[in-house]
């Protein structure tokens, strides 16, 4: 008997060590996750912005390239509403997760608006003139260019992109008309 009882107390050994030490993993291991999430710092928030434009750009510019495929077939032409409708479609889908996109069909206006943190704080720094940011809104600008000629070529008439600002009542950042940028928050 004393031999079983000697082999239980060590069974039970076994299981107070692997208890000790999954708590001391524990104990080791959270602070460093957390040590790694606690850079929210303005620097960090700023590279994460720039980031988050830059593979947003990523994101958006392959795609639009196949918007000319969704816009227009040669069995049957698309009417104007018909390749607006597509348009937004197409916009909608490229900015999933990172902005709204609304159409308001008698301005011919698409409007961009940022619902993603890192792309708000992005537009909220370029807005307050944050020149750490400038190189990278510099790249956002010409995407946005890019994205509107690739729309523009299927649509008939003169059309608006607007980018706006939502953390200051939807002000426009960004306004794009034919082409061309007409207002642009970093020059003002």
């Amino acid at each position: 008997m004393p031999k079983n009882r000697s082999l239980k107390n060590q069974s039970g050994c076994w299981k107070w060590f692997i208890a000790i030490f999954i708590l001391l993993m524990i104990i080791i291991l959270v602070p460093i996750y957390l040590l790694q999430l606690d850079t929210n710092t303005p620097e960090n928030r700023i590279q994460n912005s720039r980031t988050e434009i830059v593979s947003s750009q990523e994101e958006v510019q392959p795609s639009l390239e196949s918007s000319s495929e969704i816009l227009s077939t040669e069995d049957q032409p698309l009417s104007n509403d018909l390749k607006e409708q597509a348009a937004l479609l197409v916009l909608r889908d490229n900015y999933k997760g990172f902005a709204e996109v609304d159409f308001n069909e008698k301005e011919k206006t698409f409007t961009i608006t940022p619902i993603d943190e890192d792309f708000k704080n992005s537009i909220a720094l370029v807005a307050d003139g944050n020149a750490d940011i400038l190189s990278a809104w510099k790249e956002m600008r010409q995407e946005l260019q890019a994205a509107y000629a690739e729309i523009a070529k299927e649509l008939e008439g003169e059309y608006t992109f607007n980018l706006v600002n939502p953390s200051e009542a939807n002000s426009v950042v960004l306004s794009i008309i034919d082409g061309e940028i007409v207002y642009d928050v970093a020059k003002q």
